[in-house]
């Protein structure tokens, strides 16, 4: 506890756009801390740190803004990794896992390239204001780091403790600098050659556990994992940090172990990955899902395929409540976030920047996705099937997700598959719903979420294929009532094409591109001249009819 004290404090005033890392720190203070491992001076401590860091904490709507952006990037990012959820079984085994394992264990939550691929720019610049601490906050947190010496004489006076056991303050910085260098080789260079000084360090044999796996030194990195468990240090309700380099483990023990030592190996680390983590965290719940269906392909056993089905029910019984909150919001009109009184006047402005962020969004707002439950749905599904699983829990897995009168999902194609039994989203006369006068496509707003792709497709005299539609307006006729939102969609491409009469026009719109969903296949005609207006639906341009005909 001394040591990752010393060590905390370096952090916190190395780290790179801090408000996120102080998040990240305050939580494990409070949520995380072993209650049997703190004695009076470390209560002491802890106080004074926590103080220190609540006086720095984002305001509530910045932090959920970021955490939702957070977790919506790492899900794509767990899916592009593994696009297909069973994939496992059928690919090539070591570099699905490890592939999956790096993406889990490098999303940084302390990165503001994290969030650069969020969809609005709004929200981009939301989040950028007040994003870096001012130097009175630097004053503070170095004031924390000058508490550490008196702490640490506390401490050592207190139990009798050998002084080689402590790290002094240089050696503190200079752990944390090598651990920031970006050139492994040197990096396991330093570590290698200063063990005497660390190897009472827990954090020391998991960055170079992770050092080893990042270099391909496999062994190496088993050998590292094996060394932090031998120091038996329990400081934390689970050992997060513990539990987020296991993937890696896992990962260097199948490109390292025999097939026979490889399967109790996996299933003991993916064991131990879910004893540390608590219910927030489903990308490692998910990664060891996905190393119990690993096992499978290797054993034929099919309790691997239950215990992966378990995991995933869990990850998909904590996540249903954000989804509902999310269509909660979108449903409901748009109300500022209240400023409470007496609140500081940089609070203040981004509280105002929030609320003017929400009003310029839902003009073109989507019915929203929240990707890690979209994401863990998928897997569950698919195992479902797999394991022929009975009436009755299929009827567990939709009293889970959805209450008997509401839908999960807002996006029909989605609400389908991920329900038990499951149906076509599309009617036959749903085509009807779509219009398209040559320049604009308008649809049902439930048809599409923020990740849709549209193509429109002209066959004729002069062929084109016109994929860069982007929202104009949402129309919300009736608030609340979803089935009265349509979308406008338009493209710079296919505004700028001259149609003639006797084109085909094929008009394609997945709902949600990362995932097989039901699509919207529509076929129009263009024609010169108004047929029988009661046979047939027209929309007229200038001289040329639409004329839907599929």
């Amino acid at each position: 506890m001394l040591n990752w004290l010393t060590y905390l404090s370096r952090e916190i005033n190395a780290a790179s756009n801090n408000r996120l890392y102080i998040e990240d720190v305050y939580s494990l203070i409070v949520n995380e801390t072993y209650p049997n491992a703190v004695d009076i001076h470390t209560q002491d401590r802890l106080r004074g740190i926590r103080q220190a860091l609540s006086r720095y904490r984002m305001v509530d709507v910045k932090r959920e803004r970021i955490e939702y952006l957070y977790e919506q990037n790492k899900a794509a990012a767990i899916r592009s990794a593994i696009p297909d959820p069973l994939s496992i079984l059928t690919a090539v085994r070591a570099p699905s896992l490890a592939g999956l394992a790096t993406t889990v264990v490098y999303m940084a939550i302390n990165s503001l390239n994290s969030y650069q691929s969020a969809s609005s720019q709004a929200d981009l610049q939301f989040l950028n204001s007040g994003w870096d601490l001012e130097d009175e906050a630097r004053e503070v947190f170095d004031a924390i780091r000058s508490d550490a010496y008196d702490y640490m004489l506390d401490i050592v006076r207190e139990y009798d403790l050998p002084g080689y056991m402590t790290l002094n303050e240089n050696a503190v910085d200079e752990f944390v600098s090598w651990k920031k260098n970006d050139n492994v080789v040197r990096r396991i260079q330093f570590l290698e050659s200063t063990v005497e000084t660390y190897k009472g360090f827990r954090n020391y044999w998991l960055v170079l556990a992770e050092s080893y796996f990042k270099n391909g030194d496999y062994e190496k990195c088993l050998e590292a994992i094996h060394s932090y468990e031998k120091l038996n240090t329990r400081i934390f309700r689970h050992d997060m940090e513990y539990a987020k380099i296991l993937p890696l483990v896992i990962a260097a023990g199948q490109n390292s172990l025999k097939k026979s030592d490889y399967i109790p190996f996996a299933e003991k680390y993916a064991n131990l990955i879910l004893e540390n983590i608590g219910t927030g965290d489903w990308e490692l719940r998910y990664f060891a899902a996905q190393t119990f269906v690993d096992l499978y392909k290797s054993t034929d056993d099919i309790d691997y395929l239950w215990k992966a089905y378990e995991e995933l029910k869990d990850n998909v019984n904590n996540l249903v409540d954000k989804q509902n909150e999310l269509n909660t919001s979108y449903l409901a009109a748009v109300k500022d976030e209240p400023i409470p009184s007496g609140t500081k006047k940089d609070t203040e402005e981004q509280i105002k920047s929030y609320n003017k962020l929400r009003k310029e969004k839902r003009k073109t707002e989507l019915p929203p996705v929240y990707e890690p439950l979209l994401m863990n749905c998928d897997l569950l599904f698919a195992l479902a099937e797999q394991l022929g699983i009975s009436k009755a829990e299929q009827t567990t897995i939709n009293k889970i997700l959805r209450t008997e009168d509401g839908n999960l999902f807002l996006v029909d194609s989605l609400e389908s598959k991920y329900s038990f039994p499951h149906a076509n989203s599309m009617n036959s006369d749903d085509g009807n719903e779509l219009l398209y006068n040559g320049s604009e496509i308008t649809i049902p707003a439930k048809w599409i979420s923020e990740d849709y792709q549209i193509t429109l497709s002209v066959t004729g005299n002069h062929s084109a294929e016109f994929t860069d539609w982007v929202v104009k307006k949402v129309n919300r006729k009736t608030e609340g009532d979803l089935a009265s939102f349509t979308a406008t969609l338009t493209s710079k491409e296919a505004s700028e094409f001259k149609h003639e009469p006797g084109e085909t026009i094929t008009i394609t719109i997945n709902p949600h591109s990362s995932y097989c969903a039901d699509t919207y296949l529509v076929k129009y005609k263009t024609v010169d001249a108004k047929p029988n207006w009661y046979d047939h639906i027209v929309i007229w341009n200038n001289d040329i009819g639409f004329e839907r005909i599929e």
